[in-house]
């Protein structure tokens, strides 16, 4: 995470400030911070050593908790044509971020399981227990679940195995050591 160190720079407070209020559209330094300060020697290093003097930053999933956003940087103050250019792109560019993570999220699915990872702890409980040979509603009992609860955890698992039937499903997770056998 970012140091609280960080978060109680003022500059990073405005300029955090002025993302959130600006919605999902583009935020300008030069139209946050004046040049002078920009400029200063403890203004920031990184961008000093690469001549930049101004950045746009732009959000590219605004309804998430994290942020994954496009900063660029100029040698020079950005002005209103390169926060148009920026707010005409950025639906292009949200739809390419979210096409990827959709792409890498399904890959996750479909991807063979090598150790169970993709089941939740309990649907891995409630198949250690199909291994043993327990029966729907004895794995309900023994968990403490409704019998309805069990059934919707082997349609899940049967879902993330690629199987159809309780005995496949047992078969690919003796395979992948996720059933003791």
């Amino acid at each position: 995470g970012i140091s609280d160190e960080v978060w109680a720079c003022s500059r990073t407070v405005e300029l955090h400030r002025r993302k959130l209020a600006s919605g999902a559209g583009p935020v300008v330094l030069s139209e946050v911070f004046d040049r002078r300060l920009r400029r200063r020697p403890d203004w920031n290093p990184n961008l000093r050593d690469g001549g930049a003097v101004d950045e746009i930053h732009l959000d590219l999933d605004p309804p998430r908790h994290w942020k994954a956003q496009l900063a660029v940087f100029g040698t020079r103050d950005f002005g209103p044509r390169e926060r148009l250019i920026m707010r005409l792109v950025q639906p292009h560019l949200a739809a390419v971020y979210r096409a990827a993570w959709l792409r890498r999220r399904l890959a996750r699915l479909t991807e063979p399981l090598d150790d169970g990872a993709v089941l939740t702890p309990r649907e891995r409980e409630v198949m250690r227990r199909v291994g043993e040979g327990l029966s729907n509603a004895e794995i309900a009992r023994v968990l403490v679940v409704e019998l309805s609860t069990v059934h919707k955890h082997l349609e899940h698992v049967y879902a993330k195995l690629g199987v159809s039937c309780r005995s496949d499903a047992v078969a690919r997770g003796r395979a992948i050591g996720l059933v003791d056998g």
